[in-house]
C-alpha cells in the first residue's frame, strides 16, 4: 500500500481538491483507495459527500483509541473509495500532541491495522507548534 499525504500549513492551496480527486480517480480505476481526512474542518470529509455525523466514528474516534480504523471506516464513499472521516476535534488533539514524542508516528500507528488498499491518502493543514 501506498501512503500519500498531502499537507500545507496555508488554507486554500487545493489539498482537499487534489485528494478528492486522485481518490476518484485511483477508484474509478479499479484501485482500492482509503482517505483519510485529517483535517479539523473536515472539508475533505464534505467533498466526498458525507458529513461527520454520517461516519459510524471518526478520525478523531481512532487516534483517542475509541474504535480501530476499520470500525471507523466508511465503505464506497464512492466507487473504489473508503473513507475515515474528519472531525472538529481534530485541531485540539493535535495541539495536545506537539510535545509528545515521536508525535509524527501517532497517525501511522493509529493505522497500522488497516489493509486491502492499493493507496492511503490524507490531507490536514498544518499548525506551527508555536
Amino acid at each position: 500500500m501506498r501512503r500519500r499525504a498531502v499537507s500545507a500549513q496555508k488554507g486554500g492551496v487545493a489539498k482537499t481538491t487534489t485528494v478528492a480527486n486522485l481518490a476518484a480517480a485511483w477508484g474509478a480505476q479499479g484501485r482500492r483507495v482509503l482517505v483519510v481526512d485529517c483535517d479539523a474542518q473536515f472539508d475533505l470529509t464534505r467533498a466526498l459527500g458525507v458529513a461527520p455525523s454520517q461516519a459510524p466514528a471518526t478520525l478523531l474516534d481512532v487516534l483517542t483509541g475509541a474504535t480501530s480504523a476499520g470500525d471507523a471506516t466508511m465503505r464506497e464513499v464512492l466507487p473504489g473509495v473508503d473513507l475515515i472521516a474528519g472531525h472538529r476535534s481534530l485541531r485540539g488533539l493535535e495541539l495536545g500532541l506537539a510535545n509528545e514524542i515521536k508525535r509524527e508516528e501517532y497517525l501511522t500507528r493509529a493505522l497500522a491495522d488497516v489493509e486491502g488498499y492499493d493507496e492511503l491518502l490524507s490531507t490536514a493543514r498544518r499548525i506551527s507548534a508555536s
